[in-house]
This record gives structure tokens, sequence and C-alpha cells, in this order.
């Protein structure tokens, strides 16, 4: 995984170093409500999340990176790519999510789709920063990596992200589920 850079930010690939930060943000009632189950990770489960983030760098080139400020070098949160796998029911249900490639069980129909998202620490909140860095990575996403299209998986009361989302030319698809929660899924193809 690469570095890259925008106007106040740096993305740079994890590593074990930003485990406790990590730890902190996946502690944090506030952000964690809008993400995956909706309830905080444990030490445990932060420390699984980076692993498996560190193996998807060599296997897939997707992962999320950590977001610092360029000016003071100081760790805000996370952006990145990452794989959903999402079932085809055939019942008429919500499709069901399932994080990173190859997650879902054997011999369910599924489509693969490219998630962008991001998690910042409530203090760097209501600053512009996830509009920058989702913005760096969507453009990432579609200029340097070749992708065509893009999907955002958003919890529908968290009206920050929906507005960044929206902001970068996402629109509403569908619902997902994640977990047990419904979520909102966006998608964004590339311009022509």
């Amino acid at each position: 995984m690469q570095t890259l850079e925008s106007e106040r930010l740096l993305f740079r690939p994890m590593t074990w170093e930003d485990l406790p930060f990590f730890i902190r943000l996946h502690g944090d009632l506030e952000l964690v409500r809008y993400l995956g189950s909706g309830k905080p990770r444990t030490e445990q489960q932060t420390r699984e999340w980076l692993e498996r983030t560190l193996r998807w760098y060599a296997e897939d080139q997707v992962g999320h990176l950590a977001i610092l400020l360029k000016a003071s070098q100081q760790l805000l949160g996370r952006v990145g790519l990452t794989y959903y796998e999402i079932e085809l029911p055939t019942d008429g249900s919500d499709p069901l999510t399932h994080w990173g490639r190859g997650s879902t069980p054997p011999g369910v129909p599924l489509v693969r789709e490219i998630d962008l998202s991001c998690a910042l620490e409530p203090g760097a909140w209501g600053q512009g920063y996830a509009t920058e860095a989702t913005r760096r990575l969507r453009d990432h996403a579609f200029q340097e990596r070749g992708l065509e299209r893009l999907i955002s998986i958003l919890h529908p009361e968290n009206a920050r992200a929906l507005h960044v989302a929206e902001k970068l030319g996402f629109r509403a698809r569908d619902r997902v589920r994640v977990y047990t929660q419904t979520f909102r899924r966006l998608e964004l193809a590339r311009e022509p």
C-alpha cells in the first residue's frame, strides 16, 4: 500500500504502533454507534481488525490507511477501500453484507463491491477532514487504480457521513444488513 496526501492530510499504511490509537477509536461510544454492530470493539477485536487490515494490504492491495495531520503528524483516524461481499437474497429481504473478500459462506450467491469509508475521532469532526480524506481516496480509486464504481455503506442516522458522501457524488441505491442493523448503500460510478 502506498502513502497518499492531500492539502492538509497524509494517508499511510497502518502499523502495529497505531494499535493503541485504534483501540481508543474503536471504543469511542459516540463514533461506534454508526459502525458495524454499533458496539465498541474490545482490544482483542481491534487487534484482529488491524491484523486483517495488514494482511489485506499484501493480499488485495486494499484496506484502510491511517489519517494524519501533515503539520503535526497527529493521528486522526482511518480512511480506505475495502471489499464487501453482499449476498443476493432470494426472499426479498435486504441483502446481508460480509466484510472482506472470501468472508461469505461457501455457495452463497453474492456480488463483490469496493467500499469507501472513513472514521475520525470525534475531536476531528466538523473541520472538513472527512470530506478531504474521502475525496482523496475516491480520486485514488478512480484515477490511479482504475476502478469503475465505489459504494459506501452508511448508518441511516449518520447525517455527517451521509452529507460527505452526497458532496462526493454518491447516490442512494438500497438498504443492506450489517450484522443486525440496516444501513444505506450508496454508490458512485466513475465519470467517463
